[in-house]
């Protein structure tokens, strides 16, 4: 068996604060990340016409195509497969662990770094990646109040309680899965809110799971370059504040509140959430 990559895998559902932390972590000068990887096929690929082609745009500002970084990147693929359209999300396919491997592989090259962070952030690619033995994977499980998350949804004109019941599921689903797979060494849980009150606390304590150390520079994260696909609109902007967004506890309406109390009230007290707005 290959010397297996060092992988930190974000999980957690959507709008929990993902970006910021991968962006926190890749600001490390060992830490290369991808952002969400699964979608690299639909990013790099002008063929398939499955993502808008102005709507392919890096971490770094650039269009995908008129990135230098990525096109070094897929230039390695281009030798390794004679395509640099391989398909990274297909758990099914044999050659999963291998493409993502050598995709990896390719942008620690290119980087000059020796740790990838995938913030992908579902739990099937998680198990799926364990169980191709590419990787040494610690797990960070991400997780944010879900009436937050619910009213993040909602300023899109999405349900609110269509996702909160939601991210429910998708909490007791990742928590199922973890157990079932993962001992507790290879896990980090945070709490969004925590984080970003004290994001030294918890970077230090990821850092020291790989062997790494923390530096106060991975603060200022809007330092460097990052070439990471998908994820928050936050990582065009040029905002360097880390701070804890608690609009939702005055913004969302006295019914909604009840009713997601009433839904997910369980899984938020057990992730130290109070129901009343505090």
């Amino acid at each position: 068996m290959k010397d297996k990559i060092k992988l930190i895998y974000i999980l957690g559902a959507g709008h929990s604060g993902s970006t910021l932390l991968d962006h926190l972590l890749s600001s490390h000068e060992q830490i290369e990340s991808g952002g969400e990887l699964y979608k690299y096929l639909p990013y790099v690929s002008d063929t398939l016409g499955v993502r808008p082609y102005d709507n392919r745009f890096c971490g770094c500002g650039d269009h995908i195509n008129g990135c230098t970084y990525w096109a070094k990147v897929k230039a390695l693929i281009q030798e390794e497969y004679g395509t640099f359209e391989i398909d990274l999300d297909n758990g099914e396919d044999t050659s999963f662990g291998a493409h993502n491997r050598s995709v990896i592989k390719a942008m620690l090259k290119t980087s000059g770094k020796s740790v990838f962070c995938d913030s992908s952030k579902g739990f099937l690619r998680l198990k799926n990646l364990e169980e191709s033995k590419q990787f040494d994977i610690l797990v960070i499980h991400l997780v944010r109040d879900g009436r937050a998350v619910g009213y993040s949804h909602q300023k899109k004109g999405r349900g609110f309680l269509k996702t909160v019941y939601r991210w429910q599921k998708i909490l007791r689903r990742h928590q199922e899965g973890l157990a079932a797979t993962f001992d507790d060494s290879r896990i980090v849980r945070i709490r969004y809110e925590d984080l970003v009150e004290n994001p030294t606390k918890y970077l230090t304590d990821i850092l020291n799971r790989i062997g790494l150390n923390y530096t106060p520079s991975l603060l200022n994260f809007r330092a460097g370059e990052h070439h990471i696909l998908s994820g928050n609109r936050m990582r065009w902007s040029d905002n360097q504040e880390i701070r804890k967004d608690v609009s939702y506890l005055t913004n969302i309406s006295l019914f909604n509140w009840g009713a997601a109390n009433l839904l997910a009230g369980k899984s938020l007290q057990e992730q130290g959430y109070s129901l009343t707005r505090k």
